[in-house]
């Protein structure tokens, strides 16, 4: 199982997110991170993967 650096959280970003998140098998860790000081959207992200129950984070 890998681990993976996603970095960037915009509209792609998401997308790609819950691409990730649906591969299990192959992602077991997924970190975001995000060069802008805009933390909200990588939180967002990240809560509504988990909602999906596609992965913890």
């Amino acid at each position: 199982m890998a681990c993976v650096l996603q970095i960037g959280a915009g509209g792609v970003g998401g997308v790609v997110a819950h691409k990730m998140a649906m591969n299990r098998e192959v992602f077991s860790r997924i970190t975001q991170w995000s060069a802008r000081s805009v933390c909200n959207k990588n939180i967002m992200i990240a809560d509504n993967v988990s909602l999906k129950a596609l992965i913890v984070f």
